[in-house]
């Protein structure tokens, strides 16, 4: 339900009504960009906002490229990825406890 309501917020925001024409942005609407920007973080210059929508289109698709590659290694070997990670980090054999030790987070539990 949010996500339909968010939808319809961001059409009303960006099309124009189809009593005017069907199908066409307006003209201060700039895609990807809502109002939305709580702490301040969008930047004012047109080509810097292209710069980060860019970056950020870069950096998502190589987040799915790394999961695609660790999905590929879990079929491969038959490994979760959590275990190659621990035999990687010295921590084999103790399970989901060395999680915390080796992304150096102290681990609130104490095992």
């Amino acid at each position: 339900m949010f996500i339909n309501v968010s939808e319809a917020l961001r059409a009303q925001r960006g099309w124009k009504p189809p009593q005017e024409q069907l199908f066409a942005l307006r003209d201060t609407y700039y895609p990807g960009d809502v109002g939305w920007d709580p702490l301040g973080l969008k930047p004012v210059d047109p080509g810097e906002f292209l710069y980060m929508q860019n970056a950020e289109l870069s950096h998502g698709r190589l987040a799915m490229i790394a999961v695609a590659g660790m999905v590929v290694q879990e079929l491969i070997n038959g490994k979760p990825v959590w275990e190659d990670l621990q035999v990687f980090a010295g921590t084999a054999g103790q399970g989901y406890a060395a999680i915390p030790s080796f992304l150096a987070i102290p681990n609130p539990f104490g095992f």
